[in-house]
């Protein structure tokens, strides 16, 4: 997978050069529209990710919210890149991208990763990020189940 991304940026960045000069020097019409589809839809979804978690969480179901999550996965992965390098802070491009899915978004639906620690190593291991709600407040206190006492 390393070398599958890089390789599709340079080919999709050859494609659009390609364009560019077939639109400058024939004045082609489709490569004009060829070339706003290539750049305008990459943009589009971007842009659709803050709306569709809004509306995922106005609708008050939980059953949308694991289509954004699945559906903008590849966005997400931008928050997982501080788990993958050990950074201390989050990146930029996960705050902007947390701030504008929350920013006209119901009160407690945040992006949470659904992880897991690892009782042999101790190593967190996060898998994806999730679009869900989460009660405001302190999690909740887990019961200790060796705890016999019983108060009255």
């Amino acid at each position: 997978m390393s070398i599958v991304l890089p390789a599709v940026g340079i080919a999709f960045a050859a494609f659009c050069v390609w364009l560019a000069v077939r639109i400058i020097n024939r004045r082609e019409r489709w490569a004009k529209w060829t070339l706003a589809a290539a750049i305008g839809t990459p943009a589009l979804y971007v842009a659709s990710f803050g709306p569709a978690c809004w509306v995922s969480s106005r609708m008050n179901t939980e059953s949308e919210a694991p289509v954004i999550s699945i559906v903008y996965r590849p966005l997400t992965w931008t928050f997982a890149e501080a788990q993958w390098v050990n950074a201390p802070v989050p990146t930029k491009s996960e705050v902007a991208l947390r701030n504008y899915a929350s920013l006209l978004a119901k009160q407690g639906w945040i992006w949470m990763a659904i992880g897991d620690r690892d009782l042999v190593t101790g190593d967190d291991s996060f898998g994806p990020w999730e679009w869900m709600w989460s009660p405001p407040g302190p999690p909740p206190i887990a019961l200790d189940p060796d705890d016999t006492s019983e108060s009255n």
